[in-house]
């Protein structure tokens, strides 16, 4: 299924998972993921099977999956965003960690497969990470950040940190090489792959 018409074209969204809280960004476009719809009733659109969505009305628009799949609600809720440039992600840290790292792993993958995309990871209302596309990333953030990638990956780091990584290193799959670093102001990245930098006390 694809988005109606007067969505297909939004190119910024939010989606919101169901650890909550109320959403409490502005946003062009805001997809609901099954129990997310508690902390979005103004929803765009919902999709979900419904094993965590409470009893209430579904937007004009949604997409009603069977429980018997071999995907998750997020995976197919990014399966509707093909060509999105921003992805903020609310309410989906928290929960069971099985599920967290699935989420992390589908964003890797997303990326990989839209590389015009960066996706913003909210807790509790708060950024707590930043998937930045394969190429040249930068965000600006002050304190205390960690760098990984989900597979091997040709990385350099430049910026107002406190290490950096002039020439590319190889960093190997969830390496602790990137860990324990602080920003001052722009984090500049450059990487052949995916990468997240996880901020503050993740």
């Amino acid at each position: 299924m694809n988005l109606p018409n007067h969505l297909s074209k939004k190119t910024s969204w939010v989606l919101v998972g169901p650890m909550g809280p109320e959403l409490g960004l502005s946003a062009d476009a805001v997809l609901a993921v099954d129990g997310g719809l508690k902390y979005a009733p103004k929803a765009d659109f919902w999709v979900g099977d419904g094993d965590s969505n409470p009893a209430l009305p579904l937007p004009e628009h949604f997409l009603k999956l069977s429980p018997e799949k071999d995907i998750s609600d997020f995976r197919a809720a990014l399966d509707l965003l093909p060509e999105a440039e921003s992805i903020l992600l609310w309410g989906f840290l928290g929960g069971r960690r099985d599920h967290e790292l699935a989420i992390l792993g589908e964003c890797h993958g997303y990326l990989k497969s839209n590389p015009g995309c960066q996706i913003k990871i909210y807790n509790k209302g708060v950024l707590a990470g930043v998937f930045l596309p394969t190429g040249v990333g930068r965000i600006e953030y002050t304190g205390s950040f960690s760098l990984f990638s989900l597979e091997s990956a040709k990385v350099t780091l430049r910026g107002d940190v406190l290490y950096s990584l002039s020439s590319p290193i190889n960093l190997a799959p969830l390496s602790s090489h990137g860990i324990s670093n602080k920003a001052q102001g722009m984090i500049m990245t450059e990487s052949d792959k995916p990468l997240l930098i996880l901020l503050g006390d993740f």
